[in-house]
């Protein structure tokens, strides 16, 4: 899979902002029959290609999470069954 296939693959998805954390600032986008195929490469490239990272909750928690970055200023993880992916800006 080429990288611009994944940035072509990404931008077929529909993002929706998590406004039940705003305190947190990111997207997610669900798993359906319609943007199956497209889900599907992104879940595969952050299974294979991203780096491990640290993220704190407003809860003071730390969690770990394997983000992928794709080189369009956002941070891709995946979350439980696969299901649901999150993205964020990068920190910067």
């Amino acid at each position: 899979m080429t990288d611009a296939n994944i940035l072509i693959a990404i931008g077929r998805l529909t993002f929706v902002f998590a406004k039940t954390v705003p305190e947190v600032p990111h997207e997610y986008v669900i798993r359906t029959k319609e943007n199956w195929d497209d889900f599907a490469v992104l879940w595969q490239v952050i299974t294979e290609r991203s780096e491990p990272g640290t993220f704190t909750g407003t809860d003071g928690k730390t969690r770990r999470y394997r983000y992928f970055y794709a080189g369009d200023g956002w941070r891709y993880w995946r979350v439980g069954l696969p299901m649901l992916i999150n993205r964020a800006k990068v920190p910067g």
